[in-house]
């Protein structure tokens, strides 16, 4: 119930919220910036979760590094250094303005527009043939645990460490993100 998988629905849900419904929070700086702060909890909670994976991988079979280092083989590492690589060149050089080809830059946009609604149509099919009714019992107490408890603590993290309204927000409503088919 606390797996942070704020991706599969947190992302879309952001970018709903923010990017399409234009709600903005007090002290939010703009519209994009609900779905960075989205990118960012995704980004470190699934590089933590797979650090710390590997990691205990290696002290359960002895302390190799070389389990460890496993994480390399992944291709989340290149992957997020990648962005930040060229999304460096696109701020520094380019001033912000797309420095992609009409050719290329137009057919990846579409396919990024498209791409949230099929995977829900997917996860739906996934879901609706892996239905079980006899493990309700075993679902519905993790569900509310993850859909009530998770941000309830999450809300009072951001209270005590002064987030509200601005990032805080955003943080509670990826923390209710239910987990899907994991």
């Amino acid at each position: 119930s606390i797996v942070f998988n704020a991706g599969n629905f947190g992302i879309p849900v952001a970018h709903l919220l923010y990017i399409q419904g234009g709600t903005l929070f007090a002290d939010q700086p703009d519209a994009d910036a609900g779905l960075q702060v989205q990118a960012l909890v995704v980004m470190f909670s699934n590089l933590l979760i797979w650090c710390l994976g590997y990691v205990v991988l290696a002290i359960a079979k002895g302390g190799h590094v070389r389990e460890a280092l496993g994480l390399f083989k992944l291709p989340m590492p290149y992957a997020l250094v990648s962005a930040f690589v060229l999304r460096a060149i696109r701020l520094r050089s380019f001033n912000g303005v797309d420095f992609l080809p009409i050719w290329f830059g137009f057919p990846l946009r579409s396919l990024s527009g498209v791409l949230v609604p099929m995977m829900r149509v997917a996860q739906g099919g996934l879901l609706s043939k892996g239905a079980r009714w006899r493990r309700w019992r075993a679902v519905v107490p993790i569900a509310s645990i993850k859909l009530l408890v998770v941000p309830t603590v999450i809300g009072f993290a951001v209270y005590c460490f002064g987030l509200w309204p601005w990032p805080g927000a955003q943080l509670i409503i990826g923390a209710a993100a239910p987990t899907a088919v994991n």
